[in-house]
């Protein structure tokens, strides 16, 4: 189960979960390259196709809140603050009450 400032989401299509490394790489005075990592942070990524127009409403209510918001998955063991971001909708004609392909992509804070 999803859930996504305390509200339950829809189970996705596709998951997937990325790490983001904050630092850099150091040559050193013998040409050799060290990797300076200072942090990870992880990116969730969650994909519908078919989402239904009050699901739609209830992600973007979320989104406009434009604040970190808590991430709960506890199948997978994931509870952490995020930042939310959605990707832009495809609209499938003839579809009344399914409108949309969509995603939501879940940064680390």
């Amino acid at each position: 189960m999803f859930v996504l400032d305390g509200t339950n989401l829809p189970n996705p299509n596709s998951y997937s979960k990325s790490t983001n490394v904050i630092g850099g790489f150091v040559t050193t005075l013998l040409g050799g390259i060290r990797r300076a990592i200072r942090n990870k942070k992880y990116v969730h990524e969650l994909g519908w196709t078919n989402l239904s127009s009050s699901d739609l409403t209830t992600i973007l209510a979320i989104y406009n809140k434009d604040t970190t918001v808590t991430f709960i998955n506890s199948d997978l063991g994931i509870d952490t603050t995020v930042h939310v971001d959605v990707s832009d909708d495809v609209i499938n004609p003839g579809m009344a009450e399914y409108l949309r392909q969509y995603s939501i992509i879940l940064t680390e804070a």
